[in-house]
């Protein structure tokens, strides 16, 4: 009989070494997604694109749309109103200026697009990105402190004609009701 005792014990430490293994597994997979969804935000704040779409939808600003012209070309003022224009899905041609601020906002979306592609793999969880992108969710889906209909329209016609369907989905995730124009 006491060597079933022995076996038992055996067994069960076995069983409470492999669950606390298995527990800090858990732990150091969900601190390694965090940590992924840190970089993976760092790596997008630093886009240029990523800045000037940000300052665009944000503030009323000259914004470097031309690097390569003269320093007296290099910097337009984007308002509310060249933003709409240069974000309209029902023209045929842009201009010089519309054109940068239309491929500026192409790349500031599909990076934005990636964040949903890693949360619908499971790479990250929406709750790990939430509080880097929730402000420009809100803002882009017209809930957010900037209560500008027109501009919020302009800006969701843009997503839904050019199909950025996984930056609604993201920002659905984060309770956004894409879209209130």
């Amino acid at each position: 009989m006491p060597a079933d005792w022995i076996e038992l014990l055996k067994i069960a430490f076995i069983g409470l070494g492999g669950g606390f293994a298995l527990y800090r597994y858990a732990g150091d997979q969900k601190w390694k997604r965090q940590q992924f969804a840190t970089a993976l935000y760092r790596t997008f704040a630093e886009k240029d694109t990523t800045r000037k779409a940000m300052t665009m939808l944000d503030w009323t600003r000259y914004v470097e749309l031309h690097p390569e012209a003269a320093p007296e070309s290099r910097f337009v003022k984007v308002d509310r109103e060249a933003l709409i224009a240069a974000l309209s899905t029902t023209r045929q041609k842009y201009s010089r200026d519309e054109v940068r601020i239309r491929d500026i906002f192409d790349a500031f979306l599909a990076d934005l697009a990636e964040f949903e592609h890693h949360i619908a793999t499971r790479l990250l969880a929406a709750k790990q990105v939430e509080p880097y992108l929730a402000y420009w969710a809100k803002l882009i889906t017209g809930n957010g402190h900037r209560k500008d209909p027109e501009l919020w329209t302009a800006v969701e016609r843009y997503i839904e004609f050019y199909d950025y369907a996984a930056v609604k989905s993201l920002f659905s995730r984060f309770g956004y009701a894409v879209w209130k124009g």
